[in-house]
């Protein structure tokens, strides 16, 4: 069994100085992982750092809280479909708002067959971003990245997308299937 993906949400209410207050948390799971796992933290802690940004901050680790409006976050209609790499890798773009999971994948290499899904985190300046795949279905073999993908249009070819990551240092190219 894979991994699960907790997403969570809340309304930010106000904020002064070092103060952010927030209501309407809500936190739920994605993913074949146990959804036990996404309750409702019995504390959260925020640092409002000197350039402005906040950070919510779990021991050593710490990831950038940022501003959105989910009705405004979806994969734009120039991504969905289906895109292939010629090596194996499928991966189809579905309609999706911010934080659903708007991407799967299937990674066929001989005798295995991966299959993944992924939530969308964010889409500025033409790159759409996702979570890292997390396998879905009974794949042992198949193991999550860590990281984040990026996808965006090749420059001047609608019909090739480009797969970026922050934990892989090569580039994908995918063509777009009809």
């Amino acid at each position: 069994m894979g991994d699960g993906i907790c997403r969570g949400s809340a309304v930010a209410r106000s904020r002064s100085g070092k103060a952010l207050v927030v209501s309407e948390f809500t936190m739920d799971g994605a993913g074949p992982g146990p959804s036990r796992t996404c309750g409702v933290p019995r504390s959260m802690h925020l640092e409002a750092r000197p350039d402005g940004s906040i950070a919510w901050v779990e021991g050593n680790a710490s990831t950038d809280v940022e501003y959105v409006e989910p009705e405004y976050v979806e994969v734009p209609a120039a991504l969905r479909g289906v895109w292939q790499d010629g090596n194996g890798l499928r991966i189809t773009f579905g309609e999706g708002k911010l934080g659903s999971d708007a991407v799967t994948g299937e990674l066929v290499a001989g005798n295995r067959r991966c299959r993944w899904e992924a939530a969308l985190l964010s889409y500025e300046d033409g790159v759409l971003q996702t979570t890292g795949a997390q396998p879905v279905g009974r794949a042992p073999k198949c193991r999550a990245p860590r990281g984040t993908y990026d996808y965006q249009l090749a420059s001047g070819d609608p019909n090739v997308l480009v797969r970026s990551s922050t934990s892989e240092a090569l580039t994908t190219s995918l063509r777009r299937q009809k």
